[in-house]
């Protein structure tokens, strides 16, 4: 997709004024008033404590932005496209956060509930054979995450909390903050602010657990009562917005029934799929014979590709042997038919042949995949950093010297473990080329990554080292406003990319006045308005 498509697409669905609104002028500084001002009055009440309260606060937000993803397997030359904001570290991050761990847990007590493609084999099998005659039906909530008016939404997501015994004082806590979350989805594109007024924003926290209340709420209330829906469906099983159902009955029942989905519920539309012998759902293509036995095949979309990681990529070598192997597990677990079964694990072979694997990782992948087993819970201490091909040696060093830890602490159970070495992705080219945030379209800005350039802080909190005139090292976190107005010289002022403060450039004197009254306990805008500026300026050019 070029910029223009890109562009053009973005603003279409900006353009639909009764989902996004355009605001003025960006709100973080409002929302954030409008957070603290909640959290304090559920604190005073008792239903907050200390650490929840800071947890929910964010000092230092990013802006959001939105950007879309292409839908290829619906127009090849012109995808439409889903529109996913991303706001990890905005000023709602925390918020969204704290109520996607309290809800995602009940949601799985919800009828429907359909957790992974794992679950719903089980299903599946538990199921077949169904009379011959049965129509297998998939249904699809079209564009439900922007389709949920918001006193709707929140009025699910208090029946889901009030049916599964929740303390009174949470549900209202969860409404209040779910309310905050959905009338202030704000974003930046290009050069303007936008409003979601209308569902919840792809890319927060709480959009899919708060989708699902939303769906189970009208299930139980419109579906599950319905005369049809008693009658003929044998099972009905949803993940998010797409639904399984397996109806016993003619096609013209099922025709009402679903006339009736798409005008019982305000703001959801349905789209429908139905066949008496085949119908695809999540990545698994069900089967029903003659004799309504049900069997599972692997199913793609037509607009697929061989996208599988390639081998020469800059990988750890253990996730190169691991990814042939759970591709292979998943075909066996997919697929039931034997025959069936080899010709799919043929395919998926010759698909990473065609990305470079060499055959003795295959083979030892069609090996080992019959007997893979999910390892149980570990309480190893877990080593995280960014891959390196070196970084093998690290570990054994830390290997070898692990022993003292044991030593040392014997009564602490994780390091009587080996350590867990855990990788995470270094920066690729990828994340170079493609960036959530387009830009501006004016001219001689720089590029931002989600947030205009600022004067003050938009990050985390630096950390400035002081060095003494005995080489002694004093690290301490400092306002990152006030080192800017009060320690940094014009020649070395901090940018929105500076981590740290050049501290070597200011005087030998500064640094040891700095040192002094910090260890006399004085805060650092006391230190800074002790020195002043001035003082500052003038023994760095010293």
């Amino acid at each position: 997709m070029d910029k223009l498509h890109y562009r053009n697409e973005v603003y279409r669905q900006l353009g639909d004024s009764t989902t996004y609104k355009k605001l003025s002028h960006n709100p973080t500084t409002t929302i954030q008033n409008t957070i603290k001002t909640t959290l304090d009055e559920f604190q005073t009440r008792g239903i907050l404590d200390d650490k929840t309260h800071a947890f929910l606060t964010k000092k230092h937000p990013i802006t959001p932005v939105i950007y879309i993803l292409p839908k290829i397997h619906k127009d090849l030359h012109n995808p439409p496209g889903r529109p996913i904001v991303a706001s990890t570290d905005s000023v709602l991050a925390p918020i969204s956060i704290y109520l996607e761990k309290i809800l995602r847990p009940l949601i799985r007590n919800t009828r429907s509930f359909l957790l992974d493609t794992g679950a719903f084999l089980q299903i599946i099998r538990d199921i077949t054979p169904v009379p011959p005659n049965a129509i297998l039906v998939s249904f699809d909530v079209k564009d439900l995450y922007t389709s949920i008016p918001h006193t709707n939404g929140i009025h699910s997501t208090r029946w889901l909390l009030s049916n599964n015994n929740t303390n009174p004082d949470l549900i209202d806590l969860c409404c209040t903050l779910l309310s905050i979350v959905l009338n202030n989805n704000f974003f930046l594109f290009e050069d303007s602010y936008y409003l979601q007024t209308k569902g919840s924003a792809m890319g927060s926290n709480v959009a899919p657990p708060y989708a699902n209340a939303y769906m189970a709420h009208y299930e139980d209330t419109l579906i599950y009562t319905h005369g049809l829906f008693r009658d003929h469906v044998l099972t009905w099983k949803r993940y998010i917005d797409d639904i399984f159902c397996i109806w016993e009955g003619d096609l013209d029942s099922l025709q009402i029934f679903f006339q009736f989905l798409k005008t019982a519920w305000p703001g959801l539309d349905f789209t429908m799929s139905h066949d008496p012998h085949q119908i695809s759902f999540l990545d698994t293509l069900v089967n029903k014979d003659t004799n309504g036995n049900l069997s599972t095949d692997l199913y793609s979309k037509p607009t697929d590709r061989n996208s599988l990681l390639h081998y020469d990529s800059f990988h750890p070598p253990n996730m190169k042997k691991s990814i042939p192997k759970s591709q292979l597990n998943r075909v066996t677990k997919i697929v039931s038919d034997p025959v069936i079964k080899d010709q799919r694990i043929s395919e998926m072979k010759s698909k990473f042949r065609e990305r470079g694997y060499p055959l003795r990782i295959l083979d030892n992948a069609t090996t080992d995949y019959s007997t893979t087993k999910r390892p149980p819970a570990s309480s190893r201490i877990p080593f995280i950093h960014q891959y390196h091909p070196a970084a093998y040696k690290l570990h054994k060093t830390i290997r070898q010297h692990w022993h003292i830890l044991q030593t040392a602490y014997p009564t602490i159970n994780e390091f009587q473990q080996p350590f867990l070495p855990c990788f995470k992705r270094p920066r690729n080219i990828k994340d170079s080329l493609i960036r959530a945030d387009i830009g501006s379209t004016q001219p001689h800005t720089t590029q931002r990554f989600l947030s205009h350039p600022k004067t003050e802080s938009t990050f985390l909190t630096p950390s400035l080292t002081i060095y003494t005139d005995e080489g002694s090292i004093l690290t301490e976190t400092f306002d990152y406003c006030i080192i800017k107005r009060h320690l940094c010289t014009p020649s070395h002022s901090l940018t929105p990319n500076s981590t740290m403060v050049k501290t070597k450039e200011l005087s030998k004197d500064t640094r040891n006045k700095i040192v002094a009254l910090h260890q006399a306990g004085k805060t650092e805008s006391a230190i800074a308005n002790q020195l002043g500026s001035e003082e500052i300026n003038s023994g760095s050019n010293n």
